[in-house]
């Protein structure tokens, strides 16, 4: 089940790359990995959720295009009356959250089941062992421990250890979904970032002095006194303030030294630089 979610995750990533005509050398520096770890690593096509975002951020693309039938909201819903079964229980210990919490919950929401069954398998036949009779037959470490013919300490270190492996990051990927609000999250930010770009793109392409006649000095958020010195010369704008220099700045009345390197300072966050004048300031 996890090689298909993989299969099905894999080929959808390298369709969006083909479509925006990049070659994986170009992704992979983007992504800042190497072009054998675009998809997974060591060379194998095993995306993780991190190399999917990464993958999105690269390309431009939302999540859902990667995932879109292969993670739905359904898969955040555990059918009612199986709370507390195997292997949810296990999902609610894995979480470390305190049992019945909210938290913990919202975890257990997210338990894709056979991709946990899969690494309970992976783990060693002690481990395994354990685990399931902890959990899905509920004995008591006691039980477990006569099952076993060990102590009950030693069963709660087998499931300690068993417990750890299923909280490691690389086996939370392969069976923890991606919460549906942090979906839409970064569907939001990618689409708010794209818009910022295009509208910076449209801005680009203005003259530098049609986008500064639209802004007021009151943008550079000047003290009373270096705002009045401004305001009573008739700069209104920003592209008033870009066509001066110091010389003439520090002939408005009442401007000083703190008040003129106010301005000069402020001035620069919106890319105008105020030159000295032809005999100086």
């Amino acid at each position: 089940m996890r090689a298909e979610r993989n299969r099905m995750i894999y080929e959808n990533m390298e369709s969006i790359r083909k479509a925006r005509k990049l070659t994986k050398v170009a992704l992979a520096e983007a992504m800042g990995v190497s072009p054998s770890a675009v998809y997974g690593t060591k060379g194998k096509n095993t995306p993780t959720i991190d190399r999917v975002e990464a993958f999105c951020r690269a390309v431009g693309c939302r999540m859902g295009d990667v995932l879109d039938g292969i993670i739905t909201p359904d898969d955040y819903e555990i059918p009612d009356g199986i709370r507390g079964m195997w292997p949810y229980n296990l999902a609610e210990e894995v979480s470390g959250k305190s049992k019945g919490s909210e938290e913990a919950e919202a975890f257990v929401r997210r338990t894709y089941a056979p991709g946990l069954l899969e690494e309970v398998e992976n783990l060693d036949d002690r481990q395994k062992l354990v685990i399931t009779l902890r959990y899905r037959s509920h004995l008591t470490l006691e039980g477990v421990a006569k099952e076993l013919h060990v102590t009950k300490e030693r069963v709660r270190q087998i499931e300690a250890k068993g417990i750890r492996i299923l909280r490691r990051r690389e086996s939370l990927n392969h069976w923890l979904l991606v919460p549906m609000e942090r979906l839409l999250e970064a569907q939001r930010e990618r689409d708010e970032l794209r818009l910022k770009l295009i509208t910076q793109e449209r801005a680009d392409e203005l003259e530098p002095e049609l986008s500064l006649k639209s802004v007021s000095i009151d943008a550079l958020d000047l003290s009373v006194r270096a705002h009045n010195c401004l305001k009573r010369a008739g700069v209104n704008t920003l592209e008033d303030l870009r066509k001066m220099n110091r010389e003439d700045l520090m002939k408005l009345r009442n401007m000083g030294r703190k008040s003129l390197e106010e301005i000069i300072t402020k001035a620069k966050e919106y890319g105008i630089a105020i030159e000295e004048g032809t005999n100086g300031a």
